[in-house]
């Protein structure tokens, strides 16, 4: 199931103009996957970065001219989102390749609830 990234699974509290609507993020029995297309960009200019319950996904890329005078400007972008409860963050991975970041967010495995009765005290009863 793909959805994207401003539905209910994570919470977009910041957000450039130009990065409209290139992420997304898929959910299975394993976690979370989000998916970010960053065109222009070398991993050496990306951060992942978790705080808490939120994740930061920033860049920042330097104006650059190539031999064939490919001349690409100055861009930075922050995106900011709060986790569902079930992601175990210590897991958190990212990979960028050809464009694309991929943060593989593995949800927490689940252990049975245990299902207990409490017995109720009668306290002073008054006849």
């Amino acid at each position: 199931m793909v959805m994207n990234i401003f539905d209910e699974l994570l919470t977009l509290t910041t957000r450039p103009s130009w990065m409209t609507d290139s992420i997304t993020v898929e959910r299975d029995a394993n976690g979370y996957v989000i998916r970010a297309v960053i065109p222009g960009f070398e991993d050496k200019d990306l951060s992942v970065a978790t705080r808490g319950n939120v994740i930061v996904i920033s860049g920042k890329r330097e104006k650059t001219e190539t031999k064939n005078h490919f001349l690409s400007e100055d861009a930075s972008f922050e995106r900011t989102y709060t986790l569902p409860n079930d992601v175990q963050i210590d897991e958190i991975s990212a990979d960028y390749r050809a464009g694309v970041l991929v943060v593989t967010l593995p949800r927490r495995k689940t252990q049975a609830v245990e299902i207990k009765s409490v017995p109720i005290k009668v306290l002073g009863s008054s006849k």
